[in-house]
């Protein structure tokens, strides 16, 4: 079973309330703008939540983990001893617990199975198009196609229900980009909220 997670980063003081629950070490810290470091504790918060069997079982049910009620879930940080494949994606040393994660604008999106599945997730802030152009190189041909002939409005939603798709199909695969060029991506799970732009894919 995959559930997912959802956490709206604070723009103050967020890093130093929240590190020493997310488990992330100062050594991780080190070097990474005030922004990453927000990211990272958030992606690190939502592994706490979802090692506890927190999250909800659909994109549908989705919304954000205040701060406090995570203040009240957790109360101390489980060490995540985290390994990276040669391509860089992240999995849990001994576990059948498989995450992605990914930030976008003031969020923090995360989907896990607990069952060794592999997963994908990708959250997107859904902003003007200036043009296609990248459609043209990572889309399949037919995708392409129906995206010029949609209007504007159509057109947005729809670009960032398939590049999420994409996006997560890659992550859940380990391969990221180069999975994605020219592939259309079926059976991925999509959702909108709050103008931003959700998929998971599961193997």
């Amino acid at each position: 079973m995959s559930r997912f997670l959802l956490m709206e980063i604070p723009d103050e003081g967020f890093s130093d309330r929240f590190a020493d629950l997310s488990g992330v070490s100062p050594e991780e810290l080190k070097g990474k703008t005030a922004k990453r470091q927000s990211e990272l504790i958030a992606g690190r918060l939502l592994m706490q939540l979802g090692l506890r069997g927190e999250g909800c079982k659909s994109l549908e049910e989705i919304k954000p983990y205040p701060p406090e009620e995570v203040l009240q879930i957790i109360d101390k940080a489980i060490t995540l001893n985290i390994l990276y494949s040669d391509k860089g994606k992240p999995s849990l040393q001994n576990s059948n617990f498989k995450f992605s994660i990914s930030h976008s604008g003031k969020y923090c999106f995360l989907a896990y199975s607990e069952e060794g599945k592999e997963i994908g997730a990708d959250i997107e802030r859904m902003k003007p198009l200036k043009n296609l152009d990248v459609a043209k190189r990572f889309f399949h041909e037919e995708e392409y196609k129906k995206l010029v002939n949609l209007n504007y409005s159509l057109q947005i939603m729809e670009f960032y229900r398939l590049w999420t798709s994409k996006e997560a199909y890659g992550k859940c695969l380990g391969e990221g980009i180069p999975a994605i060029v020219g592939r259309k991506v079926l059976n991925a799970d999509n959702f909108e909220y709050d103008g931003y732009s959700l998929a998971v894919y599961e193997e």
